[in-house]
This record gives structure tokens, C-alpha cells and sequence, in this order.
């Protein structure tokens, strides 16, 4: 997932096609050398010849490690052995031990949660679980920063840091993790915040503003990283520059600070709605993004399929930072009759993530990713209800019982020019947001089916769905400028970049920086990993081509 993984101690891992019989000896070397350095926090696989050296703690860690992924396919992926560390002269170690032995490959992972089948499992290889042992959570000694390690999950998070009135910008869902979520750029209800807040840190002499803004990997204040060789670095805007702001889009660290902000109670929560009030709603979020001048509302619009009941139903999750409404900013959403009980209230912020549907566990999963430009409220919601209902038509979906579709879904995703200015007010970042490209709507598409068959046709079939959106739009409404639009190619800038978070493997998210800092990152990686150690070894949104477009020689896992 990062666009130079040879610098980052979270990088992804390979593709597995299935679960691995036998332990080769250059991974049981690997392990070996690890159990050496670390006993305690190493384990072998239940099979491994060396099974008896795990204690009964690890033993029970490494099945529940093995088996709590968003994409249940996962689970069929064994590691020959499994690493917890505890530290980053843990993880140094992994990697040194690693470099040892050519084509070992190794997976990380913090909370699983990727849609993409193996970016953090690795059959026959080594998994590094950064949960439980850096999963704390510590409000720093300055008062304006938290020390977050990658295995936690949003939610621990915001309930460790919700005991002193603070909260991260971090995920909306609780079950998130923190390593990967941050790192690929990291959407937030708080990420259209621009706003200046004073803090009282210990006395009236010491008070500071503090600027609340952007996805959360603009609120970083600093990485601690891992290099292809083992060697520790700390990455900020002083020390590392070049680095520091790349990794806003792509990459992972195991300690993260991010700035917080004081939270009240807030007023949030869901409602759904019945398919009838499609058109409605879809004219709604139009409105929404181009008209919205509240920094403190968020919005998701889920479209879900269900097909226990096959039933077509719109899902609203509202946000708003405060404990009521200071504005009429949801007037339009409010308006619209909802099914079933009401699921808007006033609660502290980590009750509002801690909800018990955001886990995938037990689907086979995909999703992709559409970047599409804000047009004008009837042009977008005309767009809209096209699309929801060639969506739900598709061949997939109707066709759900020979592949076992369980859940299909769209979710969209406001992206006004606010927002994109919050997060360019930062500095630089590898996501390249230019509010000057006018308002977005990034959709996120999701899948989630039961039989094994649906592996090989499924991810392929929702792509073509996200695929004949974009080309429609293109097409319908070649021209049309976004809301808020000012400058940029029409034909480009609408359309990307794609976010690393929400996008399939198949996508070329680094590409959709754009050329110049594809290049930057481009040079980036061949300086710090000029070997290629961690793109030989595991899959994720790597570069497929160098500057110039030649075609990069690099192994391709999947089709192993």
C-alpha cells in the first residue's frame, strides 16, 4: 500500500492463493531467527515442527490473529509463523531476519480491515500483528499530541483519549485500525474542519491555538519507520521532509502522533430509508456538497442491496460536531420520512464509532473506488439515480445465489472544495488535493459474498459496475464543470486522485497523483529501496510503471 514500502514498517503483503501444506526452510530460517531475538512474541504455525515451543498464550493468539480479518478469504492463509512486537527494535529485527533469506514473503498487519484479499496475510510467510503489543494509546507529556501505535483500533483510541476531553482525527468506524487508516490518507467526520482551536494546556501563559484540519494524515506530526536495511528513523516536516509528506496517501508506521481537538458530546448517528426516497435523497447530497458551508457536518450516503430480503434500502450516517444543530445544514435530509427507529442522538464521540456493524467478518469481500466531479444539483442527481439503478441491476446482483452475494453496496462520500482546502492548508501530501479542481463525490463500491466460486468473478464484475459509471459520466456529461470549479483539465482532475483507503488492487492509485509527484515518489523509493525488498516480497498499491511508462520486471504474486 505504499509507494515506497522499503521505508515503512507497515507495508503489504502478498496475495495467497492457498493455505500453505508445508513450511519452506528459508521461512522456517526466518522464523527461527526471530524466535532467537524474541521468544516471547514469536510463534510457530500449529503444523511447524516447532509447534511445541509455543506457550498456550501464543498459540491462542496466533488462531485469533489468523482468523479476525474484514475479508473472511483471509482465513485460509497460514503464516509460518506469526511475530507480535513490541517495539520498534522488534519489527528492525523482522526485517533484518527477512533480508537474510531472498523471497520469504511476510505480511503486517494492524486491524485487518483492508477489502483486499492478502494485503495483510501471508500464506507460507511471515505475518507481523501489531495488535496487542502496539495497540496503546498515550496522550503525550506536551499536551497537544497522542502517541498511537498501529495495532490499535479507532475506537480504543478515542476511548483512551476521550477520558481527557480529547479526540483524534481518525476513522468513523470504530473498528478500524490505525496503521493502515492513517497512512493511505484516512477520511474523518472531522476532516472538513478549518478551524482554530484554543486550548488551555496548565496555565493562562500557556495557552495555544491549535489548527484542526484535513484527513488524518495531515494532523501526523510524526512517524517512526523502519528501512529495507532495519534502520529506525524518525520522520517529521524537519527531519525527513520529503518523506513525511509522501506518506500522506501511501505507507505505514508503527507510532503515530496526531493532533487532537476538545470534543463535546455530538449529535449523530444513522437513518435508513426506503428506496422510494432514492431520488430524494440523491438531490439531497447534491445540495449538500456544493452548498454545505458548515465545517462541522459530515455526511455518508450508503446505497445497500441485502439479499436476505432483496430488498434496495439508502443508509444516512449524519455527524455533527457539537450536541445539536447550529445550522440547517441537514434541512434537506431531515425532511425525508425514514424506516424503522430513529438513530440520531446526543453521545459522547467514541459511542458514535462503537457500533456493531461495521465488521465484514465472515464475507469474502471487494470493493473499488470512483472519483467523480460534483455537478450541478439536477445533473448530479439525475447522475445519481442512473446510477444506483444500473448498479442494482447489474448481472452480479442478479445472478446473487450462484455466487453466494450476501451485500453489495455504494457509498458516497462528500468531497467539497472545504474540505480539500483543510487538507492543502498542511503542506503537501502524496494525495495532490487541489481545491481548485472543484467540488467531489468519491464512492465507495463494496461487496460481500459467501461461496468460494464468487472469488474469481466477483471482484471483476463490481469493478465493471464502478467502471461503467465513470465511462457514462464522461460520456452523458463530457464538460460539465464541477461546482466550485476554477481551474484544471476536465478531462483529468475531476476524476482523481483515487484514494488508497477505499481503491481494488487492480487500480493504479499512485498514478493518480498525478505525473510530477508520481515521479517524486518514483525517486523516493528507488533511493531508500533500491533493492526492491519490499516490493519483491508482498502486493499492495506498488508502482507498476517507472517515469517514462516502461514496464517495471516485478513477479507477480497472484499469479502464482
Amino acid at each position: 500500500m505504499s509507494p515506497y514500502p522499503s521505508t515503512l514498517l507497515m507495508s503489504f503483503a502478498l496475495l495467497g492463493s492457498s493455505a500453505a501444506s508445508t513450511v519452506s526452510p528459508q521461512a522456517q530460517r526466518v522464523c527461527d531467527d526471530i524466535h532467537s531475538a524474541a521468544p516471547s512474541r514469536l510463534v510457530y504455525a500449529p503444523s511447524s515442527s516447532k509447534a511445541s515451543l509455543n506457550s498456550p498464550y501464543l498459540a491462542e493468539l496466533y488462531t485469533n490473529t489468523t482468523a479476525t480479518y474484514w475479508d473472511a478469504a483471509n482465513d485460509a492463509d497460514v503464516p509460518a509463523c506469526a511475530f507480535f512486537p513490541s517495539c520498534s527494535e522488534d519489527v528492525s529485527a523482522a526485517i533484518i531476519a527477512l533480508g537474510k533469506e531472498p523471497g520469504v514473503p511476510f505480511a503486517l498487519k494492524s486491524g485487518g480491515h483492508n477489502w483486499n484479499r492478502g494485503f495483510s496475510s501471508t500464506d507460507g510467510g511471515v505475518l507481523i500483528s501489531f495488535r496487542p503489543n502496539l495497540q496503546s494509546t498515550k496522550l503525550a507529556m506536551d499536551g497537544l499530541t497522542a502517541n498511537i501505535g498501529p495495532g490499535a483500533r479507532w475506537v480504543e483510541v478515542m476511548q483512551e483519549l476521550d477520558k481527557s476531553n480529547k479526540c483524534a482525527v481518525g476513522g468513523r468506524s470504530g473498528d478500524v485500525g490505525v496503521g493502515g487508516y492513517v497512512v493511505q490518507g484516512g477520511i474523518s467526520y472531522l476532516t472538513s474542519q478549518y478551524v482554530r482551536q484554543h486550548l488551555l494546556i496548565a496555565a493562562p501563559a500557556a495557552d495555544t491555538d491549535l489548527l484542526i484540519k484535513g484527513f488524518s494524515c495531515d494532523n501526523v506530526v510524526e512517524y517512526e519507520m523502519v528501512t529495507a536495511n532495519g534502520t529506525i528513523l524518525s520522520v517529521n516536516n524537519h527531519t525527513h521532509p520529503d518523506i513525511f509528506s509522501a506518506l500522506c496517501g501511501g505507507g505505514k508506521s508503527p507510532d503515530l502522533r496526531l493532533i487532537y481537538q476538545i470534543l463535546t458530546p455530538v449529535w449523530g448517528g444513522g437513518r435508513t430509508y426506503g428506496s422510494e426516497q432514492l431520488d430524494k435523497l440523491n438531490a439531497a447530497i447534491a445540495e449538500f456538497i456544493s452548498g454545505n458551508q458548515d465545517p462541522s457536518a459530515a455526511i455518508i450516503l450508503d446505497y445497500v442491496f441485502v439479499a436476505l430480503n432483496q430488498t434496495n434500502q439508502i443508509t444516512v450516517a449524519y455527524f455533527y460536531n457539537g450536541p445539536t444543530l447550529r445550522s440547517d445544514v441537514f434541512a434537506n435530509f431531515l425532511a425525508i420520512p425514514y424506516l424503522g427507529a430513529d438513530g440520531i442522538t446526543t453521545q459522547r464521540y467514541p459511542e458514535l464509532l462503537d457500533t456493531k456493524v461495521t465488521s465484514a467478518l465472515g464475507l469474502r469481500t471487494s470493493n473499488v473506488f470512483n472519483s467523480l466531479p460534483n455537478m450541478p444539483s439536477e445533473k448530479m442527481r439525475s447522475f445519481l439515480d442512473w446510477h444506483w439503478n444500473n448498479a442494482s441491476n447489474a448481472p452480479f446482483v442478479s445472478s446473487r445465489q450462484t455466487n453466494g452475494l450476501e451485500l453489495f453496496s455504494m457509498a458516497l462520500q462528500p468531497i467539497p472544495v472545504a474540505l480539500q482546502r483543510a487538507s492543502a492548508a498542511q503542506g503537501p501530501s502524496a494525495l495532490s488535493l487541489d481545491p481548485n479542481h472543484g467540488d467531489k463525490l468519491w464512492i465507495e463500491y463494496d461487496a460481500g459474498w459467501a461461496n468460494i466460486a464468487g472469488d474469481g468473478v466477483l471482484p471483476q464484475q463490481l469493478k465493471a459496475v464502478a467502471d461503467d459509471a465513470l465511462a457514462y459520466q464522461k460520456e452523458t456529461y463530457k464538460g460539465v464543470e464541477p461546482t466550485h470549479y476554477v481551474s484544471g483539465d476536465l478531462s483529468v482532475v475531476p476524476y482523481n486522485p483515487l484514494f488508497m483507503n477505499d481503491a481494488q488492487y487492480t487500480q493504479d492509485v499512485l498514478k493518480s497523483y498525478g505525473p510530477s509527484t508520481y515521479d517524486k515518489l518514483w525517486f523516493l523509493h528507488r533511493l531508500l529501496d533500491p533493492e526492491n525488498f519490499f516490493t519483491s516480497r508482498q502486493n499492495g498499491f506498488f508502482f507498476k510503471t517507472p517515469p517514462g511508462g516502461m514496464t517495471m520486471p516485478r513477479h507477480d504474486w497472484r499469479a502464482t
